[in-house]
């Protein structure tokens, strides 16, 4: 195993490399610049000496080589640059950010998980029955509405017609902040944004455990007169959450990019709102180091996937 994730991050780091010079080309290609976005184009338009001394106070004036170099040595430093909007750190900006998005994704990974497990394993065990007919549905059905419609929904009913749950924020201002209060206003995202993780995990657990109750081992099992629930819970079960341990793995990155619209709908002051501001003001800095965040975290969780694999599968050896 220790030679295994050795290789493994040997082989991660020219990748990470690769990702950031890409990156970094895009971003620097797309039309506009930070200059564009901090002064009027009108008065001051792009060619005039205060624009040109505009790009050379921020170092945009050098060749995309040059700045990407310069860039990545900053980075292997532990240095991330510095906002063009706000001249604050990139890390310090980030940090502020991160521990919302961490509790919003992590608590709707936790429900996504809690739901569809259960329900994609019943809907095996009773297959082509009515319930296994109706999670089906609504779960094609949930997938097919866009999060921005979902979240925009939640809003009207929960929050505005109902008056149950806050419109959005992380507290309500005026007020001292407490936990039963910070909870109410998670709820909403975590509901919209893990409700639409689960209607596709649930298709998953249903096709794995489809996949095991139709293995011959269990066909034996049965043969022998075991009951249907230690063959279930003892047999069929583990087998077929091995297959999840991997999805998990990938599933909490990709959570950061779904909370790019309901951090924005919920006003929620996260990474993913962060990024949509960042790419609005045309901040490279901050843009740069929330992808190097994604793609990092990406990385790991594969990682985590296959030592996950390995703990919940002792016939899986990595030479």
């Amino acid at each position: 195993m220790g030679k295994y994730l050795l290789r493994r991050l040997v082989i991660g780091i020219p990748v990470l490399l690769l990702i950031t010079l890409l990156d970094f080309v895009f971003i620097n290609l797309a039309p506009g610049d930070p200059v564009q976005a901090m002064i009027n184009p009108d008065r001051t338009p792009p060619g005039s000496v205060a624009y040109e001394e505009q790009l050379k106070a921020l170092g945009l004036d050098q060749p995309l080589p040059i700045r990407y170099v310069r860039w990545l040595g900053e980075m292997i430093s532990g240095n991330l640059g510095y906002s063009y909007m706000t001249h604050r750190p990139v890390t310090q900006i980030i940090g502020e950010r991160l521990w919302n998005t961490f509790k919003l994704a992590g608590t709707s990974l936790l429900f996504a998980w809690i739901v569809a497990v259960p329900i994609g394993i019943l809907a095996a065990v009773k297959q082509y029955s009515w319930f296994d007919y109706a999670q089906g549905a609504l779960s094609f059905l949930w997938i097919s509405i866009p999060a921005f419609f979902i979240g925009l929904l939640a809003i009207y009913l929960f929050s505005l017609k109902l008056g149950w749950l806050p419109v959005g924020g992380v507290a309500t201002i005026g007020e001292t902040p407490t936990l039963g209060d910070h909870l109410r206003h998670l709820l909403l995202p975590t509901l919209v944004l893990g409700l639409g993780n689960a209607a596709w995990l649930t298709r998953y657990a249903r096709n794995s455990m489809l996949e095991v109750l139709s293995q011959e081992y269990l066909v034996t099992a049965r043969a022998k007169g075991l009951k249907d629930r230690v063959i279930l819970w003892r047999h069929a079960l583990p087998n077929a959450v091995l297959p999840l341990i991997t999805l998990g793995g990938l599933q909490f990155p990709e959570l950061f990019g779904g909370a790019v619209i309901v951090e924005t709908i919920f006003s929620w002051p996260g990474l993913g709102r962060l990024g949509v501001e960042a790419a609005f003001k045309r901040d490279y800095t901050v843009m740069m180091g929330l992808l190097l965040m994604v793609a990092v975290l990406v990385f790991v969780g594969n990682l985590l996937a296959d030592i996950g694999y390995a703990i919940a599968d002792p016939r899986i050896r990595y030479e």
